[in-house]
């Protein structure tokens, strides 16, 4: 403690409106948490997940870190505020997920999306949505289509490469 405020390193327990449980472990600033990691369990569908980062003053993932769920789920990158924000990588399971920039928890800007056999796209994203001209590659690298995510229109190379100029 330092002048009546939590300071240096400690660990707080506490639960949310929602009754959810969360262990924080962090290194506070004059009452603020600045860098730590946490557990949260949910007790309504009997699961947890974890961060390890940098957080806000309000207990928010803020900043630059880790989140993983236990069903093997996980994201690396920027947050605001609890949201995915900035540059990222997100990972299903099963090999499919996102890297690239994020805004409010969706894909925002350039980013590449694997599937699950490991193919994957490359182009722009406003608000989760596909815009743009999307280059779409087998999982060694190969060039499949390119496709205007606007109109759906399958492109050539030439048109492609027509568009840039």
């Amino acid at each position: 403690m330092l002048d009546g405020n939590r300071h240096g390193y400690g660990i707080v327990y506490t639960t949310d409106n929602y009754g959810r449980a969360h262990l924080y472990e962090c290194q506070w600033d004059q009452g603020t948490p600045i860098e730590g990691r946490y557990i949260t369990i949910w007790s309504f569908t009997n699961s947890w997940h974890k961060y390890s980062g940098t957080l806000s003053h309000t207990y928010r993932l803020h900043g630059q870190g880790s989140w993983h769920h236990e069903n093997g789920f996980s994201y690396q990158g920027g947050w605001n505020e609890g949201k995915w924000h900035g540059q990222g990588k997100a990972k299903h399971i099963g090999g499919s997920g996102y890297e690239g920039g994020w805004n409010d928890g969706m894909y925002h800007g350039q980013g590449r999306e694997t599937d699950t056999d490991g193919g994957y796209r490359e182009g722009e994203w406003k608000e989760q949505k596909a815009i743009g001209v999307h280059k779409y590659y087998n999982k060694e690298g190969h060039l499949l289509k390119i496709v205007d995510e606007d109109t759906k229109e399958e492109l050539t190379e030439e048109e492609y490469q027509k568009r840039l100029k």
